[in-house]
C-alpha cells in the first residue's frame, strides 16, 4: 500500500539522504557541482520545507520510506 504524509522540518534529514541517493550517480556521471539535488546542502532543504507556499511529502510503501 503506497500512502503519502506531508513532511515536516523534523523530516529534513530523511529527505535529504534520499535525494542525495537518487542524484548522486548523476553528480558523479556528469560532473554538475553546480545544478545537482546531490550538492546541495541539508539547509537548503530545511529551507525548502519551511516554506509557507509549499508543502512536500514523503511517499510511504508499506510503512517504509521510498521517496519524497
Amino acid at each position: 500500500m503506497v500512502t503519502l504524509i506531508r513532511a515536516s522540518e523534523k523530516d529534513a534529514r530523511l529527505l535529504y539522504e534520499m535525494q542525495l541517493r537518487a542524484f548522486r550517480r548523476l553528480l558523479v556521471r556528469y560532473r554538475d557541482y553546480a545544478t545537482s539535488p546531490a550538492n546541495e546542502p541539508l539547509a537548503r532543504t530545511i529551507a525548502r520545507i519551511g516554506q509557507r507556499e509549499t508543502e512536500y511529502y514523503i511517499v510511504l510503501f508499506e510503512g517504509a520510506p521510498v521517496g519524497g
